[in-house]
């Protein structure tokens, strides 16, 4: 009973890489770059140019399904380390730089997804870098 009474009192906060009353949460800004990857993932299928290269969407699903991958990992492991915040903050980055990259420029509406897309979650990893300083690496 006292390690089950002690393991229950151990209120952490879990973004310091320890469980937080035994519960795994889900943060707002986690949230947000779950959501902003599946919307990553799903941009070129709902409004994409039909003239779009194959390498364009390819690009979209892999990188999505990575920012989508590590804000799941979130809720799957108690503790969150912080590479993967810093994993989030280079594919923001990569998002927001690929229409120089894949050349859709042009194609204003897609073109401004991919930036302001990828510059929020390069803006929420480096907000979770900042604020988590003394997380577990």
């Amino acid at each position: 009973m006292l390690g089950g009474e002690m393991a229950h009192e151990m209120k952490v906060d879990e973004d310091q890489g320890r469980v937080y009353g035994g519960r795994r949460q889900l943060t707002l800004a986690n949230a947000l770059r779950l959501l902003l990857g599946l919307w990553v993932m799903d941009a070129p299928f709902v409004y994409a140019p039909l003239g779009i290269s194959a390498a364009t969407v390819w690009n979209d699903l892999i990188v999505g399904g990575c920012v989508v991958m590590l804000a799941t990992m979130r809720l799957v492991f108690f503790r969150e380390v912080r590479a993967f915040r810093i994993a989030h903050f280079l594919l923001g980055v990569w998002i927001a730089g690929s229409p120089w990259v894949f050349g859709y420029t042009d194609d204003v509406f897609y073109f401004w997804n991919s930036v302001v897309c990828g510059l929020t979650i390069a803006a929420l990893a480096l907000w979770s870098l900042l604020r988590y300083r003394t997380a577990v690496s």
